[in-house]
């Protein structure tokens, strides 16, 4: 969304302004100059989608939605009191720009249903993601976070995994760092089907492998799943996650 707000999305007003093409007209209604508000929201063949799934996660279709300007639009939709709605939002945007893309590259038929679904099946991935990995907010927290160092003399892993498509397709992978910020290691692995707190544990199992070969014991691992910083003290109510851990050492 950064990018978005930025002008890092290349419509065709900007790529006309940067003589990259001469038509500066939608690629999918072809009647109105293509710019950000445009493209993302106000074209006739995009408010549909809006209108439906404001409907279908009970959102108001008053409140500015439609009227505000760009800017407006999208900080009010990213930074609002509905993590989920948040989440929607920004797959919206990204799923009407990716099908904005394959209508011109991959000669796609623009159907405003079929975007739909793929943002509805996009939120529940992503839902479940948040109720298997148990990404709720503790009192004080809130989702504006900058990278902190580690203490001096320490390395930090970030860590991450990802599950799509009920479990099939699963990755992860970690970045390694000293107190300044310089790189010192990373990966990143293509793993078995498996559930969304298992790639998660497995993602810290193999920080710790990594930065144990490397020397160091002065580690701190930082993941967004609290799930894994609250394993150990529930580690015996899991002993199935415990041997597919082992398995995979």
């Amino acid at each position: 969304m950064w990018s978005v707000l930025q002008g890092g999305i290349k419509t065709n007003v900007r790529r006309q302004n940067c003589e990259m093409s001469e038509d500066n007209l939608c690629a999918i209604c072809h009647t109105t100059a293509e710019g950000d508000i445009h493209i993302l929201r106000d074209c006739p063949l995009v408010y549909p989608i809006w209108c439906s799934l404001l409907k279908e996660y009970n959102r108001s279709l008053g409140g500015g939605f439609f009227t505000s300007n760009f800017t407006e639009w999208i900080n009010s939709h990213t930074t609002s009191s509905s993590i989920l709605w948040n989440s929607i939002f920004g797959i919206t945007i990204w799923s009407i720009w990716k099908a904005r893309n394959e209508v011109i590259f991959a000669n796609w038929v623009w159907k405003e249903e079929e975007v739909i679904k793929k943002v509805k099946f996009l939120v529940l991935e992503v839902d479940q993601h948040w109720k298997v990995g148990d990404y709720r907010l503790l009192p004080g927290e809130d989702w504006l976070t900058v990278w902190v160092p580690p203490p001096v003399g320490w390395l930090k892993f970030n860590v991450d995994a990802v599950v799509r498509l009920g479990g099939t397709q699963v990755g992860c992978g970690g970045v390694l760092h000293d107190e300044k910020g310089t790189w010192v290691r990373g990966f990143c692995r293509k793993l078995e089907p498996c559930s969304i707190m298992e790639a998660e544990m497995h993602v810290v199992l193999t920080s710790l492998e990594i930065a144990w070969e490397y020397g160091t014991k002065n580690l701190c691992i930082e993941t967004n799943c609290r799930g894994v910083c609250c394993f150990q003290q529930r580690a015996h109510n899991a002993p199935s996650l415990v041997q597919v851990l082992s398995t995979r050492a």
